[in-house]
């Protein structure tokens, strides 16, 4: 491995360059990672920040040619769950970010504009997250969800992180966790028991949405294919409509998709569904336009609370007409939709 500076050229291949803060150094999880990235070139550096939030980076050029940052997460280790995300009905809903930002680069992530960077921050100390958890653990239930910030299941096989909350999860009766993805990176389920409390979810587009805004993610077939899997194994599976495109042509689109959904699952092994619109609290949204030019982007949204958002009659009419397309299919308890 090679130690050199930070001038680096955005077209190297992906995790090229590793950023090291001081304090992450000799972590086990810093040592797994570039064990597994002998070609990398490591960089050390006092603190996360000094990298992912320099000005003037390009989002989109970075997360093209994505590098690593090893960093330690301080206090706080869990947020209350956000008001533009589901809470399904539990009173104690938290979201936790062990790393920040995502493997895939899809062309409407809020993520675009919360983030100044297209790398990956990984916190590699996650014993310091379990502890947090546990303190809450002492004084109420807990529904936590993983992948609010990233998608955890796609970076399993370099970090292992979805085997180490299963463990640290399977024995707490008061502790649900949920794991959101677009990934197929399921093996590390294969060889444990089925975790009673583990909600697996999947988010699901139009093949064509994935082709377009989400180029990098596994297609619809094979996330179906990773469904069904999970669902031999013994899991109930989460739906995610979510966000919904206002697109020429959605309404075909999407009635298509959920008819292959559902020619592949059978709904009595589905858990729940969730169904949201596009939306971006407004000052994400500043940013997410500097850095994008495409239909997502140049939308004229309506604010309303600080949210951008489609105007209240395109909302309803997206929300509704799946939610009445998935009744063909599902009862309509296991339906959860979001309006803003």
């Amino acid at each position: 491995m090679n130690i050199r500076d930070s001038r680096i050229n955005y077209f190297h291949s992906k995790y090229s360059h590793v950023y090291i803060e001081k304090e992450a150094s000799q972590y086990p999880l810093t040592l797994k990672i570039l064990k597994s990235l002998p070609q990398s070139n490591i960089i050390m550096i006092d603190h996360y920040k000094d990298v992912f939030s320099r000005d003037r980076q390009s989002y989109d050029r970075q997360s093209k040619s994505q590098n690593l940052i090893l960093a330690v997460k301080k206090h706080p280790y869990l947020y209350k769950g956000s008001p533009l995300c589901h809470s399904f009905g539990y009173d104690n809903f938290f979201y936790t970010s062990t790393i920040l930002n995502c493997p895939y680069g899809c062309s409407y992530c809020f993520l675009k504009g919360m983030v100044p960077s297209g790398n990956l921050v990984i916190f590699v100390n996650y014993e310091d997250f379990f502890s947090s958890v546990a303190q809450h653990l002492n004084r109420h239930p807990v529904y936590l969800s993983l992948s609010y910030d990233t998608d955890l299941m796609a970076l399993e096989p370099l970090l292992g992180y979805g085997e180490k909350w299963f463990w640290f999860s399977y024995e707490k009766p008061n502790l649900t966790i949920e794991l959101r993805t677009k990934s197929t990176q399921i093996n590390f389920l294969k060889s444990q028991p089925v975790h009673p409390r583990l909600l697996l979810g999947w988010t699901l587009s139009p093949q064509s949405v994935i082709d377009t805004f989400e180029k990098g993610a596994p297609s619809l077939k094979m996330r179906i294919e990773a469904i069904r899997t999970v669902i031999l194994m013994g899991y109930r599976v989460r739906l995610c409509f979510d966000p919904l495109l206002y697109f020429p042509g959605w309404e075909n689109a999407y009635k298509e998709m959920i008819d292959e959904v559902f020619n592949g699952l059978s709904s009595n092994e589905i858990s729940d569904i969730s169904i949201g619109a596009f939306r971006m609290p407004k000052d994400y949204l500043k940013r997410f336009r500097r850095s994008s030019d495409d239909l997502i982007s140049s939308f004229p949204y309506v604010v309303k609370k600080g949210i951008a958002a489609y105007p209240h009659e395109i909302e309803i009419q997206l929300i509704e007409t799946i939610r009445s397309h998935l009744l063909h299919y599902i009862e309509p308890s296991k339906i959860f939709t979001l309006h803003k």
